[in-house]
């Protein structure tokens, strides 16, 4: 009787974990989402729509929906994106990092999500696309320093 309950705690908690989780993701989901059918200026408003701290900073958006403009149309068509880290500093504060996949070359995405209360709100977004270049690097490293197994 007591390994079932158990069980069923272990259980319960690991739901738990994996709503708290899904939940701090719905922000980057939609952005996705939104990105792909209403472009990359509705999906970025959305995300700092997320921080009511944001408002104050409407002149930063607009140079960062006009920057990633810029950047997308060196990128050729979407093709979907994928998940490639999270680092977990507390239950409230989460740091993801996508790989967006376009026609030329991938785009690093990454957003902070911080959960002050009970909501998720966006506190920082930024892209680039020097995963290539870091790519190249850590393999040129691998070279000369041998693995340690």
């Amino acid at each position: 009787m007591k390994c079932k309950a158990l069980l069923f705690l272990v259980s319960l908690l690991l739901i738990t974990c994996d709503s708290s989780d899904s939940n701090s993701r719905t922000a980057i989901t939609t952005f996705f989402e939104q990105f792909k059918t209403e472009g990359s200026d509705v999906a970025i408003d959305h995300l700092f729509a997320t921080n009511k701290w944001t408002k104050e900073s409407k002149e930063q958006i607009e140079i960062t929906k006009a920057n990633f403009k810029t950047a997308l149309k060196l990128l050729g068509d979407y093709h979907g994106y994928e998940e490639l880290s999270i680092i977990k500093v507390s239950d409230n504060l989460k740091h993801f990092v996508y790989l967006a996949r376009f026609e030329r070359q991938p785009l690093r995405l990454s957003f902070t999500l911080y959960r002050p209360f009970d909501k998720w709100q966006v506190q920082n977004f930024n892209y680039d696309y020097h995963i290539l270049e870091e790519l190249k690097e850590a393999s040129e490293l691998q070279k000369i320093v041998p693995t340690l197994n």
